[in-house]
């Protein structure tokens, strides 16, 4: 509805009063008597200005400045309730309290599963170094088995010749003894140190099991010696696997995957326990209350309304003709059906980019202070805004 109140120019005239032109004067004795007339009233005024002020009258309905709902994150029992509704609370207060009972359990479990995995990781490392050991011992043990068989060979090449020699030593001896050049115990010795000769040299074979330099692998000793190192370091390999970051000792056992998976679902949990207290996240008055003490409520259950009116907004539509007259920041006044003989100031805070295509108007909206908070949420309003 658009309201102009405009000025006026009241120009102020002489007026003369004449008597009738081009008529004879009635003889006195023939003329009527009558009264004479009375003289004209005339109002003089000066000349004034008015300013024409052209404003828009739109409506709206008033509602808070912030409006939050107080709901738990996680599930669980009431524990207590601090504040009633209607009541103001201050940001950071503690409005509702949840039963930690079952959240103390799932944390002490969570504990235990990060306990375990920090032992767990102790032990692998405590077999990895056992398994490092069984790989340095095995290696040392093949050196010395190679060592020894190559020992044993040297002995088989001493053997041979000590044979040899004992072998031509019993011939020599055979043909002097048939010459009888030699007794009979002389050609005994001579046997005797043949037999002796071949018995040390089966004791070395034995030994090196047909093992010759090149083929020192195949010795049985070698090849046991062999497959324990492999086992071990199957068994490194795998435990370093598992072990990852923390295979090292210097390393923190934290950085072991299992400990830190652990770790962060022992501090969800401990997360999770914060959210068993619901606090106030601003200031304002609390709403209607729908759950009490001893309530179980779910996850996202609704318990208060928090409402901020120290301020209250309101939008209002304005017709597409006058947006070109209205900005952001623009003071507006608000008429109340409570307070009729009020008039409450505000500024528009914003003004949408687009017009609505149905209505031809642009949605606007204004704050206005509360500071008694008598204008509530839900009140009908009169928006009059000055275009010009």
């Amino acid at each position: 509805m658009i309201h102009k109140r405009k000025s006026c120019i009241v120009p102020v005239f002489s007026i003369l009063l004449l008597g009738g032109c081009g008529s004879k004067p009635l003889p006195p004795a023939a003329a009527p008597e009558r009264s004479a007339p009375p003289a004209p009233l005339v109002e003089v005024a000066l000349v004034q200005t008015e300013s024409i002020v052209e404003t828009i009258d739109v409506v709206g309905t008033l509602e808070a400045n912030e409006v939050s709902t107080i709901k738990p994150e996680v599930p669980g029992r009431i524990l207590r309730i601090a504040f009633d509704e209607g009541q103001a609370v201050q940001k950071g207060d503690v409005l509702v309290e949840l039963d930690p009972s079952k959240m103390e359990q799932e944390i002490a479990v969570a504990e235990s599963r990060l306990a375990s995995a920090r032992k767990l990781v102790y032990q692998q490392r405590d077999e990895l170094a056992a398994a490092r050991a069984r790989i340095a011992q095995s290696k040392a043990g093949i050196d010395r088995v190679k060592k020894d068989v190559e020992e044993l060979l040297a002995k088989l090449a001493r053997a041979d010749a000590v044979l040899e020699r004992a072998r031509q030593d019993e011939a020599r001896t055979r043909a002097l003894f048939e010459k009888e050049f030699k007794t009979q115990d002389d050609l005994e010795r001579a046997m005797t140190s043949v037999k002796q000769a071949e018995a040390d040299r089966a004791g070395i074979l034995a030994s090196l099991s047909d093992v010759t330099v090149k083929t020192l692998d195949l010795h049985p000793m070698v090849k046991q010696a062999k497959a324990s190192m492999d086992a071990a370091m199957a068994e490194e390999k795998a435990l370093f696997t598992a072990l990852g970051d923390a295979a090292a000792e210097a390393a923190p056992v934290e950085s072991h995957p299992d400990v830190r998976r652990a770790s962060a679902e022992l501090a969800l949990t401990k997360e999770k326990r914060k959210d068993l207290t619901l606090e106030a996240p601003m200031s304002g008055i609390l709403s209607l209350r729908r759950a009490a003490v001893g309530d179980y409520v779910d996850k996202g259950a609704l318990i208060f309304e928090l409402v901020d009116i120290s301020s209250v907004k309101t939008a209002f539509k304005v017709p597409e003709q006058y947006v070109g007259r209205v900005r952001k920041t623009q003071s507006a006044d608000l008429r109340i059906a409570s307070y009729p003989d009020e008039l409450f100031r505000g500024n528009i805070y914003y003004i949408d980019p687009t017009v609505d295509e149905k209505s031809r108007s642009v949605l606007a909206k204004m704050r206005i202070s509360n500071s008694g908070l008598r204008l509530k949420p839900g009140m009908f309003a009169s928006v009059l805004i000055v275009i010009g």
